[in-house]
């Protein structure tokens, strides 16, 4: 019996593992993608930029 709750344990552990990794490239990839609007809509004058800008804010 205690192999198998060692054996659940070492699943839960490398399932945490793989989704902090998993989380840290969404952190990484949103920066991102907001540094790129930021680079973007710095340039956009009216209504194109009125209709987005409340997203991102």
């Amino acid at each position: 019996m205690a192999g198998v709750f060692r054996m659940q344990l070492e699943a839960t552990a490398n399932t945490a593992q793989f989704l902090s990794g998993q989380a840290d490239d969404l952190a990484k990839e949103l920066a991102d993608i907001a540094r790129s609007w930021g680079d973007l809509s710095s340039k956009w004058t009216g209504k194109a930029r009125s209709a987005y800008e409340p997203a991102w804010e």
